[in-house]
């Protein structure tokens, strides 16, 4: 069980916070080691390497929270065996006599994280590890290094460790403080309660606050609320402010608890943990209370909301809509309140024209958010987003109806500038590319006939430099409206360039000659001030089985080329 009164770094979280003060400083001495000793003790430095990392891996991989506080001495006291081994290897002399500050390492280690006991204990066996073999020896360098050495560490050790108990005494302080709360107060430290005061232990159902230290600090928290109070805690670990809360815990004897909790991050010995402050409001606010406070706030939050936004349950039933989705769909609050399924698609199908899409839309499952097209009372385009979400009552769906009528039409129109020529309204060349595309595969899905017209003013050079490129954008803008006032609804006339216009006629040759001639005959009856009569040259071009669509418009410029080089005026292909 955890003791918080000894502060051991053996059981601190982490590799470095549990084994950097001891080893780091042992890694220091072997390195002070390898420049002190002579060039033949290169192997005996490998192996103190060895042993120290044999050390550390034994502090990480030890289960130290479930052994006895004792058992933590293992540690320090192999690190002098390992230190003792090295100073025998080295031999007399001023090497081994330099070493004598390293045995200090592991005594500097129990007087910070251990008892007084300890410490002597570890004083005992360094004097007898150093003392006696240089009395044996008779080696007087060694004995006046090292019992100077050994006076210095036992001064300096005893005074480090009145300056821990002084803290852990201010701590002890703190505690009998903590106990004379009328509220609630605990410690949290790695998923354990490390301090209770009275006051919550008996909230709990114990007789004093000891018995709670070291036992998970999720076993008083009731299930429904672990996640959301350790993400709390998690917050206030990182020194986030938050609001106090209420939280259902579990007494001793099964029976629940609503206490009000406030956590904070504090520093509790040695390490930076979290504390609570806990009152038990179990009798002020029933959980019927709580919940109809917060239902009001969401439902004062959700009625200022422009989009439509409703709560069902996990039969897609009614639960609660906010006014924008009531008045989306003609409801009242009463009206929605347990609306089923397959009521709510006979209600939202009346309002589009693809009834039968929605009605399947609705009836699946949650997916990606789709669009829908309401007709009546006027035209809008509605995003839908379904998702999941934990109601106090179990699983529920959070719908949110968005009008993007506007983003939608903005788009729309983006893409028809995109594919319009600027002077003349036609479709451009961009256009006329994808219109070919798709009259193609149509016609060769119904297996009819498809034919491509390319149409040139005659002499129109001449009109620009004759009465400016001004005059000739007007007869742009004419010849534009003669080909689109003759052309059928599923013919495409669009601008290939210049003075070049392409017709995707559906049909056969026949029909694209015809439109052709009522163009030529529009033309003729037509004269443009300023400029005077216009004539126009076309060459036509059946679809073959099979052939691509650039084939098929090269075929038509070349049939545009004789009908130039004929005399213009002309219609050939």
């Amino acid at each position: 069980m955890y003791d918080p009164s000894v502060q051991r770094a053996l059981r601190r979280p982490g590799v470095l916070r549990r084994t950097a003060p001891l080893f780091g400083a042992a890694l220091a001495a072997l390195a002070l080691l390898l420049t002190l000793a002579p060039s033949r003790h290169e192997t005996l430095f490998a192996e103190s390497a060895i042993g120290v990392f044999a050390i550390w891996a034994l502090a990480l991989v030890g289960s130290w929270a479930r052994l006895p506080r004792a058992a933590e001495l293992a540690i320090p006291l192999l690190l002098l065996g390992l230190f003792a081994a090295v100073r025998v290897r080295l031999g007399s002399g001023m090497p081994g006599i330099t070493l004598a500050p390293v045995f200090l390492i592991p005594v500097f280690w129990i007087a910070i994280y251990g008892t007084r006991g300890e410490l002597w204990i570890v004083i005992a066996i360094l004097a007898s590890l150093r003392l006696v073999p240089a009395i044996v020896h008779r080696d007087e360098a060694e004995l006046a290094y090292s019992a100077a050495a050994l006076l210095v560490s036992a001064v300096v050790s005893l005074l480090a460790q009145r300056v821990v108990e002084r803290t852990r005494a201010t701590e002890e302080s703190l505690r009998r403080i903590l106990d004379q709360l009328p509220v609630g107060f605990v410690m949290h430290q790695h998923g354990y309660i490390a301090y209770a005061n009275q006051a919550f232990a008996k909230t709990m159902g114990y007789d004093d606050g000891a018995q709670l230290v070291g036992v998970p600090s999720a076993s008083f928290v009731h299930p429904d609320e672990r996640a959301r109070l350790a993400q709390r805690f998690t917050r206030a670990h990182r020194g986030e402010a938050l609001p106090v809360e209420d939280r259902r815990m579990v007494r001793k004897d099964g029976g629940e608890v609503v206490l009000e909790i406030a956590p904070m991050a504090l520093h509790f010995g040695g390490e930076h943990t979290v504390g609570a402050v806990l009152r038990d409001v179990t009798g002020e606010r029933s959980a019927a209370e709580r919940e109809k406070a917060q239902r009001a706030q969401l439902e004062a939050i959700l009625s200022s909301v422009a989009d439509g936004v409703a709560i069902v349950d996990a039969d897609r039933k009614g639960i609660y809509a906010n006014p924008a989705y009531l008045e989306l769909f003609g409801l009242d609050a009463d009206d929605f309140r347990g609306l089923d399924r397959p009521a709510f698609i006979a209600k939202v199908s009346a309002l589009t024209d693809e009834a039968d899409r929605v009605a399947a839309m609705l009836g699946k499952d949650p997916g990606a958010p789709e669009l829908v097209t309401f007709m009546r009372p006027r035209r809008r385009i509605m995003r839908r987003t379904f998702r999941r979400i934990e109601l106090p009552t179990g699983s529920g769906f959070l719908v949110v109806w968005h009008d993007v009528t506007a983003d939608h039409d903005l788009a729309a129109e983006r893409e028809r500038l995109a594919a319009t020529d600027p002077l003349t309204g036609l479709p451009n060349r961009r256009a006329a590319d994808d219109a070919l595309v798709r009259e193609l595969a149509r016609a060769r899905r119904a297996g009819t006939p498809l034919c491509v017209a390319l149409l040139d003013l005659d002499h129109f050079p001449r009109v620009n430099d004759t009465f400016g490129h001004h005059e000739g954008d007007r007869v742009l803008v004419t010849v534009a409206g003669v080909l689109r006032a003759q052309a059928r609804i599923t013919d495409v006339i669009a601008r290939w360039g210049g003075e070049e216009f392409l017709a995707v006629l559906p049909g056969d040759r026949d029909g694209a000659r015809a439109y052709c001639a009522r163009v030529r005959e529009a033309l003729a009856e037509l004269s443009i001030a300023n400029v005077g009569a216009i004539t126009i040259s076309a060459g036509i071009a059946e679809l073959a089985r099979d052939e691509s669509i650039e084939a098929a418009v090269g075929r038509a410029d070349a049939h545009l080329y004789d009908a130039k080089a004929a005399g213009r005026d002309r219609i050939a292909g």
